[in-house]
Parts: C-alpha cells; structure tokens; sequence
C-alpha cells in the first residue's frame, strides 16, 4: 500500500496521509500521529487527491469535509480511517455448465447412503436408460467478463467464464437451445472421454442389486442370472446367460435364456416375440409368438401365441395354451401330476374381441333407437319448419356416421376372427410317449388319455361315426383310434389367463 502525506504545519508534523491500496481500488483519509486533528483545511485534501489524477466530485467532497468535521469537534481522540474514493471492481464471467436432468444427473449418487430412509430400495435400478429425442439436460453457456475501473480511471481486465466441457458425444447431440438430446433410444454411459447413449445394455455380470431393476427401450444382453425378485423390463430383445429364478422379465421383442426358466410363481417371463429356455421349472410365462424348451417343462403354465416346442424333452404338470399346436417327446408323468394342454384356441383374442363386440353392440342400438325418429321425421317433411328440416338432415347424417362406424367394427371383428382361425392349430404331435391322466383340449373338444400311449402319435380333431372327436393318429402306420371326447362352453374355463405380453416391437 502506498501513501501521499499531506501538507505539514508549523510544527513540522503532517496532520494526515493519502493512503492508496496495491490495486489502487481505494483511497483512505488517514489521521497522522501527533499531528493537529482540528483547523485542516479540506481544499488541502482534495488539491491532493487531484494531484494523483483522481476524477473528483461532490460525494468525494463531501466525505472530506465530514470527516475533518469529526476530527475537528472531538481532536483528543484518534479516528479511523476513512475511504474517500472506491474504485469499481472487475466481475469476472461465469464458468459455463451442464444443468443435467434430475434422472440422470451423473453427479447424484443413487447408491444407498446409509442413512434412514423409507422410500429406499435395494431393487431401484442403478441404470439410466432413455428415449430417443429425450432432453438429457441443457448446456448454459460461459458468460463475460465484466471490466472495471480502478481510482485513477483505469479499466482493470475481467476474465472470461469458461465454457463448459462435455467430452465426446456419441448417440446425442446438443440442439440449438442448448439442450441435449438423445438420437436413440439405449443406456445412458458417462466417462471421462464423454457421454454416450448406447443401444443396446450389455451386463457382463447378473441383474442383481449392483444393477437394480433393468428398464430399457432398448435389446438387454446379461450374461450370468437374473436374481431373485428383481425386473428386467426392455422394447426390444432380453438375452439371459445362464437362469433366470424368482425374477420378471418382459420385452416387447423375443427373450433367450440360456439356463432354466424357474420364476416359481414369484414372478412371470412375457414376450411380444418366442421365448427360447434351456428348461422351464414351476414358472409362468406368456409370449405372443412360439416357445421353445431344450430340455423339459415341469409344473409351469406356458401360454403361446404361437407353437409350444420340447422335442427334445418332456412336458410334465401345469398347464400349457398353444394357440398354434404343440410338439413334445413326452406329456405328462408316471406319477400322475395334472398335465393340461390346451391347443388350438386364441387365448390372446378374448379381451380384445369382447372390447370390439361391446363397441359393436353399443353402435347398433344407437343406430336403431335413432333410425325410428329420422324416418319418422321424413315421411312428414312437408309439415316441418326450415330449421326442423335442417335438423333431419343433421340426424340423418348422425345416423349415416354411426352406420358407418357400426360396419366398420364390424369389419374389425371379423378380420380378427379370420385371422384368428387361420393361426388356431388343433394338432398335438408326441414322439414318445403319453402318460395316463393328461387332460387334452382341441378346440372346443376335451379328452382324458387313459393309458400310456407310445408315440410318434399325433392328436387331432376329426369326425367320428358323424361327430366330432379327438382322434390319436399314429405317425408310423396311420391308424387312428378315437378317444373318449366330450365338448366344453369354453376350452378355457379353470384356467388363469396372465396378463397380455407386450405387442411386438415395430421398427
């Protein structure tokens, strides 16, 4: 800090200094040791200040000249320092920054942290996954420096903010507002290059509390098991190494597993696609397309768009719905565990036909309670007013809109049930052998395998003695014998239907 002396008195002391700081950002008015505290003459004071260039004006006056007053009425005392003069200090830009969304903010641990907490849980998924055109966060740029002015009216620099570093990007992109935007659908990955939005999730271990619930529009590859209690949930394909236990897997496309399917009635496999298992054991699954098993199914419930395949292996207890056939080594058990098939019958239509029915129901009655009135109207045209004519024209038209929508539904509901029919596929094909005591169902048709039966033999519907019946037919020679057959209200009654699967993914 420098200073400047004032002018000295007779007594050869100087009564104050000038003191300027080492930014020159500030003058002080300061009291001299010994010198006279009263009779200072402020023009003094300011003829100095403008000797070192300092810009005055009135404020400045006046700080002066208050604060030799204070010296003057109370001059025993030694006062404070004062500052006359302030310069404007530089206001140095902003850093820019990355304002991330709160779902996938890389800076927010969504580990446990240990403290209470009732909204905690173990299962909540470590993953962040998006949709394509999603805003990740937004870009706020880096802002100027603002430069001041010292007490000599010099301008003092301000540093620029600096921008903000967001590293490579891959699978996004940062849009004109500054937002940035996921270009498809996949796992969000940060590191220390950059941000990428992969496709594809690819766990190179198990779904398991390092991972959390797995939640993905996009394909899942896992290489070991899905534990228990835990979701894996994708708009694509799932891909599972070795097994899947009490866990809920759904993909809107086709899921493989390379070990046993064993959920336990604790969770449930559903596919929009096939679903391909080693082995399936106690569990439950649903998929809009074909299942195929390497090894056997114990004691599951299978439901199948399409066809249920275990060539290879046996079908023992449950229950299983193939809408497109079946194909087994072996149904049933030696021990008598309840084996149900049911082929041939789209489990997958009921729900939506019964919306389409109730919408073509509701349509004609309107039709026909406001078709009356219109005709009725008609037949006395002549009678009625302008505006009443205008007003049979608009019911006609009513009448014609709902007439229209009424064919339409209909035309829906039929298109379903041919398309339906033309995907039911009443055949069961064994080509080992049928254990006593499996209950088959063909259509509308039911029937109770007596006696073991050794196979290739395949089960049919076909007219016996001019009705209808399950027939065994064997492969080999083509002999043919009927079963005791009796008809069912509903191929489906005493079965738990699951929920739907999800519709396939489109592309």
């Amino acid at each position: 800090m420098s200073s400047v002396s004032g002018a000295t008195t007779a007594r050869g002391l100087c009564p104050y200094r000038l003191a300027v700081d080492d930014r020159s950002m500030s003058i002080t008015l300061c009291q001299q040791l010994g010198g006279p505290a009263s009779g200072l003459d402020p023009q003094a004071v300011l003829r100095d200040l403008a000797d070192l260039k300092v810009a005055l004006d009135p404020a400045i006056a006046r700080r002066v000249v208050d604060a030799l007053g204070d010296w003057s009425a109370d001059p025993q005392v030694q006062h404070a320092p004062v500052v006359l003069v302030e310069g404007t200090p530089a206001q140095p830009g902003s850093d820019g920054r990355v304002v991330w969304e709160a779902f996938c903010d890389p800076h927010r641990s969504r580990q446990h942290t240990g403290e209470a907490d009732e909204q905690f849980s173990h299962y909540a998924s470590q993953i962040v996954t998006v949709q394509a055109g999603q805003v990740l966060g937004r870009v706020e740029p880096a802002t100027k420096g603002q430069p001041g002015r010292d007490v000599f009216g010099r301008t003092v620099a301000a540093p620029d903010g600096k921008p903000p570093s967001l590293g490579r990007l891959e699978g996004c992109h940062v849009d004109e507002q500054g937002c940035i935007v996921a270009d498809v659908a996949g796992t969000l990955e940060f590191s220390p290059a950059g941000l990428a939005v992969q496709q594809g999730l690819h766990i190179r271990g198990s779904v398991d509390f390092s991972t959390g619930h797995i939640d993905t529009p996009g394909s899942v590859t896992i290489d070991e098991d899905v534990a228990d209690l835990f979701q894996v949930t994708s708009g694509s394909d799932i891909s599972v190494g070795k097994s899947v236990l009490s866990a809920t897997l759904r993909a809107a496309g086709h899921i493989t597993i390379g070990g046993p399917l064993a959920n336990h009635r604790k969770g449930v496999c559903l596919a929009g696609g096939d679903l391909t298992a080693r082995l399936v054991d106690n569990s439950i699954a649903a998929v809009r397309g074909d299942i195929h098993i390497a090894r056997e199914a114990v004691s599951s419930d299978l439901f199948a768009g399409g066809r249920v395949e275990c060539p290879a292996g046996a079908i023992s207890g449950g229950v299983v719905v193939a809408r497109g056939g079946l194909e087994s080594r072996a149904l049933g058990s030696a021990g008598g565990i309840r084996t149900l098939i049911v082929v041939g019958v789209d489990w997958l239509l009921g729900p939506i036909q019964e919306d389409l029915v109730e919408q073509t129901a509701a349509l004609a009655e309107e039709v026909e309670q406001r078709r009356p009135t219109v005709e009725l109207l008609k037949a006395n045209l002549r009678r009625l007013t302008h505006q009443q004519r205008e007003q049979v024209t608009e019911l006609e038209f009513e009448v014609a809109d709902l007439a229209e929508k009424l064919t339409g539904a209909q035309g829906r509901l039929d298109a379903l049930r041919r398309e339906s029919d033309a995907r039911c596929r009443a055949v069961v094909r064994v080509t080992g052998e049928v254990f006593p005591g499996t209950e088959l169902r063909l259509g509308a048709l039911r029937a109770v395998v007596g006696e073991r039966l050794a196979g290739p033999v395949d089960f049919l519907v076909a007219r016996e003695a001019g009705a209808k019946a399950i027939l065994a037919k064997t492969v080999a020679t083509g002999q043919a014998r009927p079963l005791r057959t009796g008809r069912l209200a509903s191929p489906l009654e005493g079965i738990d239907l699951p929920e739907l699967p999800p519709e396939p993914a489109t592309t």
